[in-house]
């Protein structure tokens, strides 16, 4: 069996939801990436230790995301900071609906699926 990529535009009803949730994450990597870079070396973290208003597997990405960033910093020379609004979903934390998607958000503090 041949594996497919598909990717979904996702065109929620509160917009201004899904910007909040991308401005956290490029801040988070940021923020990550800069740390990384005043200790020399990336540090082993988990979701537990991010602290940002995302759920936990957007968490993970972000420091996927980070640890990738540092490693092209330190063969580069320049640390780069992200600006491009991104919030990435994968197959850990998505569920299809009979005519819909659903992804998790942060609503007051709590990770809902929208």
């Amino acid at each position: 069996m041949q594996t497919v990529t598909v990717q979904i535009r996702i065109c929620p009803n509160d917009v201004s939801l899904l910007k909040e949730m991308g401005d956290e994450y490029i801040k988070t990597v940021n923020l990550l990436t800069e740390q990384a870079e005043a200790s020399g070396a990336f540090p082993k973290l988990t979701s537990k230790d991010v602290d940002a208003k995302l759920p936990s597997a957007v968490k993970n990405q972000a420091i996927r995301d980070a640890r990738s960033i540092h490693n092209k910093t330190k063969k580069q020379g320049k640390r780069p900071i992200l600006k491009r609004r991104a919030y990435y979903v994968n197959n850990q934390n998505y569920s299809l609906g009979d005519h819909s998607v659903a992804f998790p958000v942060m609503l007051d503090g709590n990770v809902q699926r929208l």
